[in-house]
């Protein structure tokens, strides 16, 4: 500065600038935690925490930003272009993603399918893929993929997919549920017998259903309906009542009762001699027992052919039992003159049957077999 002040005009200026420089700097100066006494300018990134003082910008002391922000978002629209529908079984299969930013996927089919995008038509699905159930749609970017490919755990699907741009408004399948364990609530009707796995609550049935018939399939009402109506052909006199059933079963066909019985109780007296004493009667009352004939046990064998051949003739009192050979390869099927390797009764090696016959020419015997050999004995 020149002592006579030549240059004092010029000078008086700068001082003035420099004074307003450092007001303006001064005011955006602010004490640190780490020296509160401190003068330290804030720039970004710093940020001021609860105490006025400059900090980093963290989560805990953010940058403060005030502002509002709108935005407009736009609705799935269709491009045109439309992927091959996919059936979809229990082997994964997979075809091509339509052109389009966004893939709407729709299943059409009657079981939950699984999906899986991919890059080339080698891309496969398993059950642990995205989930789209019966009716559903759902929206998917698909960036980089090109190939989709979907799988269900059992049953059948058929997924549609459109390609377009914008948000998907997803949809879930027809009827109502609810939550907790994944229950499923549907109107009556909205499935057909068959439709579900065996086990599934749908077999359950209507009351309307008709009692089974014994063929093909059916409801559990169906089956119990049968039930009840085979219980009611066995008894007489069952009545039902607040959930007890009370049966008088009568009288059995061919159940022994006094009335048709034949008493074979001896007179008091008779002689010992021509009746057995019975134990335990009263007074020792003898009892008429008549005795077995003794006649004696007569033995043959038949050699079996592949037709009817009745035994060798022999007249019998008490019957014939006819037993197979232990060394037999075939079964040897017994009956009357007709008889059959389809009607009669086969014997398999080693085992017998018994008949009342008085002759043993009254029963036949056929081997598919021949050489095949039976024994007849009786008395």
């Amino acid at each position: 500065m020149n002592i006579n002040g030549r240059h004092s005009i010029g000078i008086l200026p700068i001082i003035a600038c420099g004074l307003f420089i450092g007001l303006a700097h001064a005011q955006s100066r602010y004490p640190t935690p780490a020296d509160p006494t401190a003068s330290v300018p804030l720039e970004v990134p710093g940020c001021l925490n609860g105490s006025t003082q400059a900090v980093p910008c963290s989560s805990a002391t953010p940058l403060p930003i005030s502002g509002t922000f709108s935005a407009s978002l736009a609705g799935f629209t269709p491009n045109g272009n439309y992927g091959t529908p996919l059936s979809v079984t229990t082997t994964s299969s997979a075809t091509a993603l339509p052109s389009g930013a966004v893939v709407l996927f729709q299943n059409n089919g009657t079981s939950i399918a699984y999906l899986n995008l991919g890059t080339s038509s080698s891309v496969t699905a398993t059950t642990s893929g995205i989930s789209i159930a019966p009716g559903a749609a759902f929206g998917l970017t698909v960036g980089s993929n090109t190939y989709y490919a979907a799988i269900t755990a059992s049953s059948t699907a058929t997924i549609n997919t459109s390609g377009g741009t914008g948000l998907v408004a997803g949809y879930g399948a027809s009827g109502s549920g609810s939550g907790g364990g994944g229950t499923i609530t549907a109107s009556a009707g909205s499935y057909s017998i068959g439709a579900l796995v065996d086990g599934s609550i749908v077999t359950l049935g209507t009351k309307s259903d008709a009692a089974y018939g014994g063929s093909g399939s059916a409801t559990l009402i169906a089956i119990e309906k049968a039930n009840y109506a085979e219980l009611l052909s066995l008894a007489t006199g069952v009545t039902v009542s607040g959930g007890t059933v009370t049966a008088n079963l009568g009288t059995i066909a061919g159940a022994a009762t006094a009335a048709n019985q034949t008493s074979v109780q001896t007179a008091p007296g008779t002689s010992a001699s021509t009746a057995n004493a019975v134990q335990g009667v009263t007074n020792g009352v003898a009892l008429n027992v008549s005795g077995v004939t003794g006649n004696a046990i007569t033995s043959n064998q038949q050699t079996a052919t592949s037709t009817a051949t009745a035994l060798p003739s022999a007249t019998y009192t008490n019957g014939i039992v006819i037993t197979a050979s232990s060394s037999n390869t075939g079964k040897v099927c017994v009956g009357g003159s007709g008889v059959t390797t389809s009607t009669g009764y086969c014997l398999a090696a080693g085992t017998s049957i018994s008949y009342g016959v008085n002759n043993s020419n009254l029963a036949y015997i056929i081997d598919s077999t021949a050489g095949d050999i039976v024994y007849v004995t009786g008395n």
